[in-house]
C-alpha cells in the first residue's frame, strides 16, 4: 500500500487521531503488507519525531527517489523534498516496469531526467479528481483526493453539484509486462454539504447564522458560495468563514459577490490604495506622477482574476489578462526608454526581454512579465536567469512559492547549477545589502520553498546563502485585494524595478550605473515640455544675485573660508561637489556658496531662510526665485513642482519664509553649526560636526535625565491607554524602545545606500556599518546568542502589533508621541540635509532614544572607532527586556553589548575594532540563594542529575509561547515551560501517561524532584517574584487533580511562593484529549463557560500548572481568567508538551542557570 502524501489532514494531529491511525497500520503490519509514505507538504512540516515514531514501530516506510523493488515492480517516490534539478541518478537502470509515485504532478520529461530512467507509470496524489492520461508514453493515474478537502474553487455552477460531492476512492493497480489495470474502490468519507447564500446591503451576520442553523454541519465538509451584493455593511467573507469553521469539520467559503461601494455603487475598493512600498517604511514617498501623453495606466480587476478559475475539465481563459500584460510590457518599455541602463534589459531573442510567460499565456491560470539582463543571454533560456518578475498565480503556485502575487526579484527553483552557485556567492558577498534592503523596505518579503522572512540579519543571509540560491523571490508582500486596489500597475511595477535594481546588479554580478533616476524624472522626460529659461543644455540661465558687492569676499575657497564663521574649506568643497553634481560649473558653484555665506552671516537674504541650504537655494534660483519675497509670493504647488525639492521640504521652507523665520547672523543657536551642514556634510559623516568634542572621544555621562516634555510621566498608573481598531493599546517602554532604535536605524540605512556614498555596506570593518549591524541585532535579535530583539519581544509579549502602536501614538508610519522613554530629535541641520539628499520626508519624526540615567542619546551616525565606542556605551544602557505596564517586576539586564559585538564581528578579519573588555559591565540576575528541600533537588553533579532526573541529565527544559486561537478574548500569548516531551521516546512517557490518563499516584515521586529542580532554577532564583502556584482544574465540576495539587505544593515547599486553588471548574466537560482540535479551541474562545477565578488578585505573579500541554488552550483560558481577576503576570508550567506543528517553535533551554524572565525575553 502506498500513500502519496499528507498522512494527516492537520499538521497538529491530536493524540486520539494518532492512536486511531495506528490501528489500521498495525493491521497492515501484522499481515506483512508494507505501508509506504511519499512525504507531502504537511508531512514534511509535521513533527518529524511523530513520523519517526511510526517508522520505528514498523508502521510505515518513507518512499524516496531511490528505487525499491516491490515484488517484481521497481518503485520510487517523488516527495516535496526531492530536488527536481538533480542529475545525480544511479547509473544502473532498474528493471521494468518502473513506477514513480509523486505527491504533486510533475512532467514526465523532468521525472525521466531526475531518475535517469524512463518511467512506465506515474501514480499521483494531491489531485482534485480522478486522473487517467498518457504523456510521453507514460500513463499517469490518480484516484483523486480520498477526502473532501475542498482545497480550491472547482465549479462555476452550484455548490450543491460541486465535484466534492462525488464519491471518494482509492485505486488498486495490477501491473503486467504489457499493461496496467486499474480497479477503483469507493471508500467512506465525511459527508458533504454544499451551500449558497445571497446577500444584499440589508444582510446581517444574524441572517447568515440563521441560515446555517437550518443545517446539520457537524463532522461534515462544507462548501459555501456567497453571491449577490457585497457592500461595506454586509458581513465579510472572513467573518462567515470563521462561523462556518466553528460548525463544520472542513469548511471553505468562496466569495462571488459583486462589490458595491457605499457612496456611489462603484465596484472595487473605495480607497484606491495599494500596499506598494513607495517609501521604505510602508508609506508613499511621492504623489502620483502627472499624467502624460505617453504613459497610460493599466489595472487588473477582480473579474480578470475570476476568469482564471474554471471547472474541472476546462482550460482557463487568460486571453483578456494576457492583453493587459502586453499593455503593461509596452508601458514599462516606454517608461524606461530614456534610461541608459535599460538597454541591457531590453533586447530581442527567444524569448528575449521583457517577455510574457508562459508560452500558452492565453490558456493558463498563471501569467508573468519577466525582465532580465542580457548577461544571461548565453543560457539560452530565461528560466535560469535572475529576473525582475511581476506575476499572478491563482491556482498552481508551483513556481511562486505559494504566493498569488510576485513583484520583485525572482530566481526560479529550476535554475542551472552554475547560476545557483554564482547567486550563492553573491548572496554571501553582499549579505549586508540584502539584510539592509529587507529591513528598510518594510513592504518586501523574501520567500523560498520553505521559509518566509520579513527581516533578516546579515549572518542569516550568509548561513542561508546556498539554500536561498536554490530559488527565491524578493517581492512586495501583495495580495489579490491589493492588486484590485491598485489603479496603475505601471507605477507599481516601474517603482518596484527601480527599488530592487541596485540589488539585482549585486546578485547578478554585473556592473550597474552610478545613479538611477526616479520614476518622476523618467516620466517628465517623456513630456513634451520646453522651458524658455533654460539654455541649450537644459540648465537655467538665471544666476544668483549678489547684493553685497561692498563686501570683500572673492568667489574662491580661501576667501569664503576666511569670511565665514560656519564653513571650513572641507565644508566648502563638499558643497561645491554637491552643486556641480546638480549641473553647475565650478565658478557658478563658488558664487552660490559665496552668496550662501553672505546671507547666513548677515541674517538676511534667500539663504538666511531657516532650513534652506546651498543646493536648495541653487534649485530655487534655477527656477527664477532669488529673494525671500519672490519665494513668499509663490504658491505651494509652484514650489513643489521645482525639480530637486521634495514636498515636505517645499512646505517647510515656504512656511518659514512667510513666517519670517530667518536664520540670525549669530548662528550659535544652531550649536556651532548651521543649515549649511545639510549640504556640506558628506554621506558618510552626516553625524557629528556639532557633536564632536575637539577630537576627544565622547564619554557616557550618568545623570538624572529630564524629558523634553515636562508633562510626561513615567509612572505606570499615569500612562495613557489609547484605543485603535477597538483594541486597547497602552503606552509602554518596549514599543517605544523598538520604534526609537528603528528610527536611528532607518536614517542610518538610508544614508548608507545613497549613490556616491563612501560607505560600503559589505565592509564590516567600517565603524558606521558595525553601528548599523548592532542596531539591527537589537531589533531583530541574534540567532547565535538566542538574543530576542525588541521586534520578537513585541510579538511575544504584547497583544497588539507595533503598527497599531504607530497609529495609536503617531501618524501610522512612525510614533510621534513618546510617553515612557526620553528621545531627542535629529539636529536641524541634519534634518535639512536628509530632506535634500534623500527621499525621507517629515524628518522631524525621526528621533534618537536616550537610555535611562544617561544624558546623551544614541548618536546619529559614527565616523570613527571612538564614535563607535561611544555608541556602544550608550547602547549598553538600554534595557534588554523593557518593562511593561501589565507586568509586575522587571529584569534589570541591559543589552549584552559585549557578547553581541564579539559574536557579530570576532570571526571577521580586522572587524573587531573595539576592546569590549573596556566597556561597561552588564547586569545579571543574582538574588539571594534559596535553601530548603526545593533547592536541594537541584543536582550538583552530572551523576546526581542522571540518577535523580531519569537520565535527563543535561538539566534541559522546554519553553514555548502558546498563541491564542482566533476569535478569542485572550489577546496575549502565554509563556509555558515544560519538563519534557510527551512521546514514547521520552523517559517519563509511561509515568506521565499513568498520572494524566489513569490518575495513578506512583508518578508523583518520579516528577517531584524534577519539578522542584525546575521551579528552583527557573523561577525562585529569578529576579521576578512569583507569589502563587495553582493548577488547572480537572474536567469534572469542582474537581482538582490530587496528583497535580501534591506536586504543586511540593514544588514550592518552604519557599515564599504559595500554593492556592485560584481556579474552579463550574461545569463538567469532556476531557481535552477526547475533543477535536476545534473543540479544544472553544475552551480559549469562551473561558468563562466552564471556569471561574476563585479569588481577586492585585498584581501578583502566578505559575499556572497542568499535566500535559497539547494545544495549550486550557492554560490560555486559565491564564486569561487569572489576569481578569487582577494577576499581573501568569506563566504556564507543564510536565509534558505533546509534539505537533509548533514543535519547531519550542526551545530547549540547556543553560542550567537561565532564569524564566530572561528565557521569556529571549536573552537565553
Amino acid at each position: 500500500m502506498i500513500h502519496t502524501g499528507n498522512l494527516f489532514w492537520t499538521k497538529d494531529p491530536s493524540e486520539d487521531i494518532i492512536e486511531a491511525s495506528k490501528k489500521p497500520l498495525n493491521r497492515l503490519a501484522e499481515a506483512e503488507i508494507p505501508f509506504y509514505l511519499v512525504y507531502g507538504n504537511r508531512d514534511e512540516k509535521l513533527a518529524t519525531d511523530l513520523l519517526d515514531e511510526f517508522r520505528e514501530e514498523g508502521l510505515l516506510r518513507p518512499l524516496t527517489s531511490e528505487w525499491n523493488t516491490i515484488g517484481d515492480v521497481s518503485v520510487c517516490g517523488i516527495d516535496v523534498t526531492t530536488d527536481l534539478r538533480s542529475t545525480d541518478h544511479p547509473e544502473i537502470k532498474p528493471p521494468r516496469p518502473r513506477i514513480a509515485c509523486a505527491h504533486e504532478d510533475v512532467k514526465v520529461s523532468t521525472l525521466n531526467r531526475v531518475l535517469g530512467s524512463e518511467v512506465d507509470a506515474l501514480l499521483l496524489g494531491d489531485q482534485k479528481g480522478p486522473v487517467d492520461r498518457t504523456e510521453s508514453g507514460c500513463r499517469i493515474l490518480s484516484p483523486g483526493s480520498p477526502e473532501r478537502v475542498i482545497g480550491q474553487w472547482t465549479t462555476e455552477t452550484e455548490a450543491e453539484t460541486s465535484t466534492w460531492r462525488q464519491p471518494r476512492r482509492i485505486n488498486v493497480y495490477t501491473f503486467s509486462e504489457e499493461s496496467i489495470s486499474v480497479e477503483p474502490s469507493q471508500i467512506d468519507a465525511r459527508d458533504y454539504e454544499g451551500i449558497e447564500i445571497r446577500t444584499d446591503s440589508q444582510t446581517t451576520m444574524q441572517d447568515i447564522e440563521r441560515r446555517l442553523d437550518q443545517l446539520d454541519l457537524k463532522n461534515k465538509a462544507a462548501l459555501l458560495i456567497l453571491r449577490g451584493e457585497n457592500s461595506p455593511a454586509t458581513p465579510s467573507r472572513d467573518a462567515i468563514q470563521n462561523e462556518l469553521s466553528d460548525r463544520a469539520e472542513i469548511a471553505r467559503v468562496y466569495d462571488r459577490r459583486d462589490d458595491v461601494d457605499a457612496s456611489d455603487g462603484a465596484s472595487g475598493e473605495s480607497n484606491g490604495t495599494t500596499k506598494a512600498p513607495l517609501d521604505a517604511d510602508g508609506g508613499t514617498n511621492f504623489t502620483p506622477a502627472k499624467d502624460t501623453r505617453t504613459i497610460k495606466s493599466v489595472d487588473i480587476t477582480r473579474d480578470d482574476i475570476d476568469k482564471l478559475e474554471v471547472a474541472d475539465g476546462n482550460s482557463p481563459d487568460s486571453s483578456h489578462l494576457a492583453v493587459k500584460f502586453e499593455r503593461l510590457q509596452a508601458q514599462i518599455e516606454t517608461l524606461f526608454q530614456n534610461a541608459p541602463w535599460f538597454e541591457s534589459f531590453d533586447w530581442s531573442g527567444d524569448p528575449g526581454s521583457p517577455y510574457i510567460g508562459p508560452p500558452d499565456s492565453n490558456e493558463s491560470d498563471y501569467l508573468w512579465l519577466g525582465v532580465y539582463h542580457d548577461s544571461y543571454r548565453s543560457l539560452g533560456t530565461q528560466a535560469s536567469a535572475l529576473q525582475f518578475e511581476f506575476g499572478i498565480d491563482t491556482n498552481s503556485n508551483r513556481g511562486f512559492f505559494d504566493h498569488s502575487i510576485i513583484c520583485g526579484l525572482y530566481l526560479g527553483p529550476w535554475v542551472k547549477e552554475s547560476v545557483t552557485e554564482d547567486i550563492a556567492d553573491h548572496l554571501w558577498a553582499h549579505h549586508a545589502n540584502v539584510a539592509s534592503f529587507l529591513t528598510t523596505q518594510s513592504d518586501y518579503i523574501l520567500v523560498t520553498g520553505d521559509k518566509t522572512w520579513q527581516t533578516l540579519t546579515p549572518d542569516i543571509v550568509t548561513r542561508r546563502a546556498d539554500p536561498i540560491a536554490q530559488g527565491f523571490a524578493l517581492t512586495l508582500d501583495l495580495s489579490l485585494e491589493d492588486l484590485y486596489a491598485c489603479d496603475d500597475l505601471v507605477e507599481l511595477v516601474g517603482q518596484t524595478i527601480l527599488e530592487v535594481l541596485p540589488l539585482y546588479y549585486k546578485l547578478a554580478g554585473v556592473d550597474g550605473p552610478d545613479q538611477i533616476r526616479s520614476i518622476e524624472s523618467l516620466r517628465e522626460d517623456l513630456m513634451a515640455h520646453e522651458d524658455s529659461t533654460r539654455d541649450a543644455e537644459g540648465r537655467s540661465t538665471t544666476q544668483p544675485t549678489v547684493t553685497d558687492a561692498d563686501v570683500n569676499v572673492e568667489a574662491t575657497v580661501e576667501s569664503i573660508e576666511a569670511y565665514s564663521s560656519i564653513l571650513d574649506s572641507d565644508d566648502i568643497e563638499k558643497s561645491l561637489d554637491n552643486l556641480t553634481e546638480r549641473g553647475a560649473s565650478r565658478d557658478e558653484a563658488l558664487r552660490y556658496v559665496r552668496q550662501y555665506v553672505l546671507d547666513m552671516e548677515r541674517g538676511d537674504g534667500l539663504y538666511a531662510i531657516n532650513g534652506l541650504g546651498p543646493v536648495a537655494g541653487y534649485v530655487l534660483t534655477q527656477a527664477g526665485i532669488t529673494t525671500p519675497e519672490e519665494l513668499a509670493s509663490a504658491s505651494l504647488e509652484e514650489v513643489k513642482a521645482i525639480d530637486g525639492l521634495v514636498e515636505d521640504h517645499a512646505q517647510r521652507i515656504l512656511k518659514n519664509t512667510r513666517n519670517g523665520e530667518l536664520t540670525p547672523a549669530a548662528v550659535e543657536a544652531n550649536n556651532g553649526s548651521s543649515a549649511a551642514t545639510a549640504d556640506t556634510a558628506s554621506e558618510s559623516d552626516v553625524t557629528v560636526a556639532s557633536e564632536a568634542t575637539g577630537g576627544e572621544p565622547r564619554r557616557v555621562c550618568k545623570s538624572r535625565v529630564h524629558s523634553a516634555d515636562a508633562s510626561r510621566s513615567h509612572t505606570t498608573d499615569d500612562l495613557p491607554v489609547a484605543t485603535y481598531n477597538g483594541q486597547e493599546v497602552p503606552a509602554n517602554q518596549l514599543s517605544e524602545c523598538y520604534e526609537a532604535i528603528r528610527s536611528v536605524r532607518k536614517v542610518l540605512s538610508t544614508v548608507m545606500q545613497l549613490p556616491g556614498t563612501t560607505i560600503d555596506p559589505d565592509d564590516l570593518t567600517d565603524p558606521c556599518v558595525q553601528y548599523y549591524v548592532l542596531l539591527e541585532a537589537c531589533i531583530s535579535g541574534h540567532s547565535n546568542l538566542d538574543l530576542s530583539g525588541y521586534g520578537q519581544q513585541h510579538r511575544d509579549r504584547l497583544s497588539f502589533r507595533i503598527v497599531d502602536y504607530r497609529h495609536a501614538y503617531g501618524d501610522g508610519d512612525w510614533v510621534t508621541k513618546y510617553h515612557t522613554i526620553d528621545v531627542t530629535s535629529y539636529r536641524e541641520e541634519t534634518q535639512d540635509w536628509l530632506e535634500e539628499k534623500t527621499y525621507l520626508e517629515d524628518t522631524q519624526r525621526f528621533v534618537r532614544p536616550i537610555p535611562p540615567g544617561i544624558e546623551q542619546p544614541l548618536p546619529e551616525s559614527v565616523g570613527s572607532v571612538d564614535d563607535l565606542r561611544y555608541a556602544l556605551e550608550v547602547l549598553s544602557e538600554f534595557p534588554a527586556y523593557p518593562p511593561l505596564p501589565m507586568e509586575n517586576g522587571a529584569s534589570d539586564r541591559t543589552i549584552p553589548v559585549e557578547t553581541l559585538y564579539t559574536s557579530l564581528f570576532s570571526q571577521v578579519d580586522g572587524a573587531q575594532l573595539i576592546d569590549v573588555e573596556t566597556l561597561s559591565n552588564l547586569g545579571s540576575a543574582s538574588p539571594e540563594p534559596i535553601t530548603g528541600p526545593v533547592a536541594d533537588a537541584t543536582p550538583t553533579s552530572k551523576a546526581d542529575a542522571e540518577s535523580v532526573l531519569l537520565d535527563y541529565g543535561k538539566l534541559t527544559h522546554l519553553y514555548k509561547q502558546v498563541e491564542p486561537p482566533t476569535q478569542s478574548p485572550v489577546r496575549r500569548p502565554l509563556p509555558v515551560f515544560g519538563l519534557d516531551w510527551y512521546r514514547s521516546a521520552s523517559g517519563s512517557f509511561d509515568a506521565l501517561r499513568d498520572l494524566a490518563k489513569h490518575g495513578k499516584d506512583d508518578p508523583v515521586s518520579v516528577f517531584r524532584p524534577r519539578l522542584r529542580d525546575m521551579v528552583h532554577r527557573r523561577f525562585l532564583r529569578d529576579r521576578w517574584e512569583y507569589d502563587y502556584i495553582t493548577v488547572v482544574p480537572g474536567h469534572e465540576a469542582g474537581s482538582l487533580s490530587s496528583q497535580l495539587v501534591e506536586l504543586a505544593q511540593d514544588s514550592v515547599l518552604e519557599t515564599s511562593t504559595i500554593y492556592s486553588p485560584l481556579l474552579e471548574r463550574t461545569e463538567t466537560t469532556e476531557r481535552q484529549r477526547e475533543k477535536s482540535r476545534e473543540e479544544r479551541k472553544k475552551v480559549a474562545r469562551n473561558p468563562e463557560a466552564t471556569l471561574r477565578a476563585r479569588a481577586s488578585l492585585d498584581g501578583e505573579s502566578v505559575i499556572l500548572f497542568d499535566d500535559i500541554c497539547t494545544s495549550g488552550n486550557s492554560l490560555l483560558a486559565g491564564a486569561h481568567l487569572l489576569r481578569e481577576a487582577g494577576a499581573g503576570r501568569v506563566v504556564g508550567l507543564t510536565l509534558g508538551f505533546t509534539p505537533g506543528e509548533d514543535e519547531m517553535r519550542t526551545k530547549e533551554i540547556k543553560k542550567p542557570d537561565a532564569y524564566a524572565s530572561d528565557i521569556i525575553a529571549g536573552l537565553e
